[in-house]
């Protein structure tokens, strides 16, 4: 997901309050991914995200707005497919609502399978949360992958 306040022309005014929040993706195949580091993947992302302006902004309000956009399809993703979905940035624990900054902040609910949200963890500056919607039976092959992955990442 994209914020798209400062995108916008004019952007919208520093106390908006409101979503603001287009969908980009990028793709990769299993081979891109298998032979490249986990760095390599995510590297695609940011050029995804910040060339989106307020041209395709518009153009998705323009379609929204022919839509019955309360029933759009919603489906999953097959197995063979994994969403990663970074929130990375996003200020989701300086929210506070009178009693204090949240333990933990995520999605309510993940309808499919294949999704993972990646976060800053609650109070630890540096550390990630992932948030994983997966299959039980591919669970363990993910923890292999991901396990062998971040080994490769440690610097002795």
């Amino acid at each position: 997901m994209i914020d798209m306040r400062a995108r916008l022309a004019p952007p919208l005014p520093p106390g908006y309050f409101g979503n603001a929040v287009v969908r980009t993706s990028v793709s990769a195949t299993v081979g891109e991914v298998v032979a490249n580091p986990v760095g390599h993947a995510r590297r695609g992302a940011p050029v995804a995200a910040t060339s989106q302006g307020d041209d395709y902004a518009r153009s998705l309000v323009d379609y929204l707005e022919g839509v019955d956009a309360m029933n759009l399809p919603r489906s999953g993703i097959s197995r063979a497919h994994l969403r990663a979905i970074s929130w990375m940035g996003m200020s989701l624990y300086k929210a506070d609502f009178g009693w204090g900054a949240p333990a933990f902040m995520g999605p309510a609910l993940m309808y499919y399978s294949g999704f993972v949200y990646v976060m800053n963890a609650a109070g630890k500056d540096g550390d990630l949360a992932l948030v994983l919607s997966l299959e039980p039976e591919s669970m363990t092959e993910f923890r292999k992958i991901f396990a062998d992955e971040l080994a490769s990442l440690v610097v002795v």
